[in-house]
């Protein structure tokens, strides 16, 4: 049966469609309509909006005819440019071309691991301050840890934070993007919420810090692996060295996706743990010493967090052109494609347990007998997450020091309300009892 031929989920509303349903529970509503209409779910979402959870399908919108689709244009627009920037985040076609192959060398393997010991230490002066007995909000803990790890890698392991404003800042500007992309108000910008003021005295100060550190290196030199040294340091394929403005534009763009879903991985990870000890307990005893690399099985634990609770739990293209899906659905110009990882890493077909945690969910080869994007936390094609390598790398570092120190125990269950805004949150934060290791 053809896409043209398939009629909406039902459930819509006159005017509303299925909006108010999907915003009750994004995640829930999308899972629950592929369960009851199938991997192709043709639904009204300001628009038809195609939910489809064939891996075939996925890589058909994000490799094969990626060119036929873009992403949104609240994001790609001027509004959406002036937010985040003129940078890779909000860029199309051969313009995120140059943009990707630009910034590709500070996430080759080398550069990345020689952040590393930096990683590292952060993560271990923050963790320093938890003690056995005590219990914390895992969520809010992860994103102050990770959002201080990505200020050192973009400024250097000597950036000082004076009184800790450009941190606010940040966190000003991150509530902000979600007011921005999620709010029901038009035009969202333009009214005077607190959220809005707080964000435009951010804004003035994020640009402040990031222009002062870029005249500083090309005054005297940009010889370090921080991220602002090597965008100074950078050149265009012609030679022209980088503008001000568009190493700014990057490094904003940095600041947007650079640590809330590290942070979202890593607090999913630590509950799931905490529920799981046996399975932590195996995790500790393959912690390397400080400096070495991760086991096997950490990789599998990564995975698997990252599949039950992925972090960007959707993309969203929409098509330029008509096409045709392998699954048959025909897309015609403006429908909107729903890829959601959270929906296809629960897929019963892929998954022999796909609501439990189980790494061995990727032991080889059960990874094998999958298709590739089955599991796409970080997306794919040529729009897939530069930083992916980072991201792995920093929440191996972060969880190997937090094993060392203490052991995790659960404070709230299993299940847990989801808040699904930019990445995927623990609704209400996610507080976490700290326990001694089993040698401590």
């Amino acid at each position: 049966m053809t896409g043209a031929s398939l009629a909406p989920a039902p459930g819509g509303l006159p005017l509303v469609g299925h909006a108010l349903a999907f915003l009750r529970d994004k995640p829930g509503f999308l899972a629950a309509s592929l369960r009851q209409h199938g991997d192709c779910v043709r639904l009204d979402l300001g628009g038809p909006t195609w939910l489809l959870n064939d891996p075939a399908d996925v890589k058909h919108v994000l490799v094969d005819a990626a060119a036929k689709y873009q992403k949104t244009p609240k994001l790609t627009s001027s509004r959406g440019r002036e937010l985040s920037g003129e940078g890779l985040h909000t860029s199309n076609g051969a313009e995120h071309l140059q943009l990707r192959r630009l910034l590709q060398p500070l996430f080759q393997r080398r550069a990345i691991e020689a952040h590393a010991g930096l990683v590292s230490d952060v993560a271990a002066r923050h963790l320093d301050r938890w003690r056995p007995g005590e219990t914390r909000d895992l969520w809010s803990e992860m994103l102050e840890l990770t959002q201080q790890v990505l200020l050192r890698v973009l400024f250097g392991p000597s950036f000082v934070d004076s009184g800790g404003e450009l941190a606010a800042a940040v966190t000003a500007r991150r509530s902000y993007i979600e007011h921005f992309f999620l709010s029901n108000l038009p035009s969202p910008e333009l009214w005077p919420l607190p959220v809005v003021l707080r964000y435009r005295k951010a804004r003035r100060h994020i640009h402040r810090v990031i222009d002062a550190e870029v005249a500083r290196r090309r005054r005297e030199g940009a010889a370090g692996d921080d991220w602002v040294s090597r965008l100074v340091a950078s050149s265009w394929s012609d030679g022209r060295p980088l503008s001000d403005r568009q190493i700014r534009d990057e490094v904003i763009t940095l600041t947007s996706t650079g640590y809330e879903t590290v942070a979202s991985a890593l607090t999913w990870m630590g509950h799931l743990l905490s529920h799981h000890p046996e399975v932590q307990e195996a995790l500790r005893a393959e912690v390397p010493p400080p400096g070495g690399s991760p086991g096997p099985f950490m990789t599998q634990v990564v995975n698997e967090a990252l599949r039950l609770y992925p972090p960007t739990w959707l993309f969203v293209r929409v098509a330029v052109g008509e096409d045709v899906l392998p699954g048959g659905a025909e897309i015609r110009v403006g429908d909107k494609c729903y890829l959601s990882p959270y929906t296809m890493h629960r897929h019963p077909r892929w998954y022999a347990r796909p609501d439990q945690f189980d790494p061995g969910h990727f032991a080889e080869e059960a990874v094998r007998e999958r298709p590739r994007l089955a599991f796409f936390p970080f997306g794919g094609g040529a729009r897939q997450c530069i930083g992916e390598p980072f991201a792995r790398l920093e929440a191996n570092l972060v969880m190997n020091e937090l094993l060392r120190r203490v052991r995790l125990e659960p404070v709230r269950p299993l299940q847990v309300p989801l808040r699904a805004a930019i990445v995927l949150e623990p609704r209400g934060g996610l507080p976490i009892r700290l326990a001694r290791t089993g040698s401590g």
